[in-house]
């Protein structure tokens, strides 16, 4: 067995160990002068050693912490030793350095190791006067913000957030199912729906919920989360807005434009059918359009009123999937089912290949499931690859939810444009019909169904549409 000398066995140098340590070293009386200094401290803190052992050491401490000091070195003479005490000492420039303590009594006299943490402590204060900063702009638009840490359910609120839930901050954040419970008892689920979606996509979420207060006051609330990754791409934690939107006019505004949007796409649809019935009318008594310029004209003219019509019915469409729905039992397999007989004509025309796994019954609207369906499967279609055009639509269990995947082998797209093409009125594709506003459809009935949508996709590799829904 191997065995070690003990120390008095060698000759140690202890001057130059004292002197060559990266961390400073410093022994202090009970004077308050010091009596050694390693010559490293002093050459940093920009004296010589003889300049630091002339005067008392309070000289070199900045002002404000000279009671907590103070405090510090009687502990340290009363036989208390001290860790990790953190104070500023003057540089010989006339700045300051963070310096960290640890000291230890021994007789009449007290040895200190001390540490640089000037980088440390500035990047802590940056990162607190920018989260003041930020409190201080979200405070102003009625929001705060709050962190979650997916690894121990711990919470962080910031004094806007306790304010929004009518809670006193000195007592402390709830734990996160506690806080959960302040949403109203019908959307609690929702909450953890969205939650468990960030962590399991990596995606973020927007969500508008009612929120009940100790004082039985309803608020109507948005939360808005941002999942925060480790270096392994591992979902640790969640950072988001909170935002009181019950006095909102911003809300109020939305409100009014989805009826705005609803009441004008249905006004129109009268004078446009008016105009496409006469165009017919003219169409089939006139022999001017005969003479080709009159016909390419003509053609124009019909075409417009083509696309004006279906935009008011795209636009009546994405009106109506902006309003609640009750949400109840939908078997995909039979939407499925129905959707591929709407578009068999399509589907046989051009030999397309769907290939349906087992898929489950899912929360949602029937008619509107039926439309995300037929959305995806005519759009894989419509930008498909022809006569070699395979569609393949599957269901797997994830966690609370069933994640359904709509996968085709078309042109594909790049995927930074993946989000936008949720956006109504984008097309990626802009030599192809349409108005834009099937996919806004889709993500927004898919919401209303407490689920979540997305796509990836690369060029050439074909798309998916992957959604995140509640099981019955």
């Amino acid at each position: 067995m191997m065995t070690y000398p003990n120390a008095q066995d060698i000759d140690i140098d202890y001057k130059l160990l004292f002197e060559t340590s990266l961390d400073f070293r410093c022994v202090a009386n009970d004077k308050g002068y010091f009596v050694l200094v390693s010559p490293s401290f002093a050459n940093y803190l920009g004296y010589t050693v003889e300049q630091m052992l002339a005067v008392p050491f309070v000289e070199f401490i900045h002002p404000d912490d000279l009671t907590s000091t103070e405090d510090e070195y009687d502990q340290v003479k009363n036989g208390q030793p001290t860790h990790h005490f953190i104070n500023r000492y003057k540089h010989a420039d006339g700045s300051w350095k963070w310096l960290e303590w640890t000291s230890t009594p021994n007789n009449d006299l007290i040895y200190c190791v001390v540490r640089d943490v000037s980088q440390r402590v500035e990047s802590d204060l940056e990162r607190q006067r920018h989260a003041q900063l930020m409190e201080a702009a979200l405070a102003l638009s009625g929001a705060g913000y709050y962190m979650v840490d997916t690894r121990t359910n711990d919470l962080f609120w910031s004094p806007e957030v306790f304010r929004i839930h009518g809670l006193d901050p000195s007592n402390g954040v709830p734990d996160l199912e506690s806080a959960v419970n302040y949403y109203h008892p019908e959307d609690r689920a929702k909450v953890n729906s969205h939650l468990e979606i960030a962590i399991e996509t990596r995606s973020p979420f927007d969500f508008i919920l009612r929120l009940v207060r100790n004082d039985d006051d309803i608020r109507l609330v948005q939360s808005v989360g941002f999942p925060q990754m480790d270096k392994d791409n591992n979902v640790i934690g969640i950072f988001g807005i909170f935002r009181d939107l019950t006095d909102d006019a911003a809300v109020l505004r939305q409100e009014e434009l989805e009826q705005f949007a609803y009441v004008a796409s249905h006004d129109l649809r009268e004078p446009l059918r008016t105009i496409s019935s006469f165009l017919e009318l003219i169409d089939n008594t006139t022999d001017a359009l005969s003479h080709p310029p009159v016909d390419t004209y003509w053609k124009f003219v019909r075409d417009a009123a083509m696309r004006m019509q279906s935009l008011v019915d795209d636009l009546l469409l994405f009106a109506r999937a902006g309003r609640a729905v009750e949400l109840q039992p939908v078997d995909l397999s039979k939407v499925i089912d129905d959707v591929f007989a709407d578009l068999g004509a399509a589907v046989t025309e051009q030999g397309v290949q769907i290939n349906k796994s087992s898929l489950p019954t899912v929360l949602g609207e029937p008619t509107r499931m039926r439309q995300v369906f037929q959305n995806l499967l005519a759009n894989a279609i419509k930008f498909g690859a022809g006569h070699d055009t395979v569609i393949d639509i599957s269901a797997k269990r994830s966690g609370m939810h069933w994640k359904v995947t709509v996968q085709d082998n078309g042109p594909g797209f790049d995927n930074q444009f993946a989000e936008r093409i949720f956006d109504p009125f984008q097309r990626l594709q802009t030599d192809k019909q349409g108005t834009g506003i099937g996919l806004a459809v889709v993500r927004r009935t898919i919401r209303e169904c407490e689920g979540s949508i997305w796509a990836e996709s690369s060029p050439g590799q074909g798309a998916s549409f992957h959604m995140m829904l509640m099981p019955a």
